[in-house]
């Protein structure tokens, strides 16, 4: 049971102020307080808006998939080949923090510790099962 809950991504959102240049200022021989009071209204008139920025959606990263959890899958894998010497293998599905089309973190953690992977299709239902009953029960609510 973990202590506390964990998400991938910690960021929050933030508001963003975009850069602008600075007040304009009077320039007493050639311009009338008229004349730059309408320069400063100008200026503000032109200000940008704050921008919201939102963090995307709940993404794993490659790194917190190779600092939390291949350890524990690769430690499981060890302690089972201690028990019996067959080939253990990862399955895993195309998540990009996997690591699977793109060498990075992940495949570097998994070659360190000699972990094979089954390579299979995203949704495949002959090696992921739940795929199956997941058209199914997505067939009878749309009835």
């Amino acid at each position: 049971k973990a202590a506390k809950l964990e998400f991938y991504n910690d960021e929050e959102d933030k508001i963003e102020h975009p850069p602008y240049p600075s007040k304009p200022r009077h320039r007493p021989t050639t311009e009338t307080k008229e004349e730059y009071y309408r320069r400063v209204q100008e200026w503000e008139a032109g200000r940008p808006h704050d921008v919201e920025i939102k963090v995307k959606g709940s993404a794993m990263t490659q790194k917190y998939y190779v600092d939390r959890l291949l350890p524990i899958y690769c430690q499981a894998m060890k302690s089972m080949r201690e028990i019996d010497d067959k080939p253990w293998l990862l399955q895993e599905d195309g998540d990009p923090s996997h690591g699977m089309r793109k060498r990075g973190l992940a495949q570097e953690y998994k070659e360190a510790c000699g972990t094979q992977n089954i390579v299979h299709p995203a949704q495949s239902p002959d090696l992921n099962p739940i795929e199956g009953t997941w058209a199914i029960i997505k067939q009878r609510l749309r009835r």
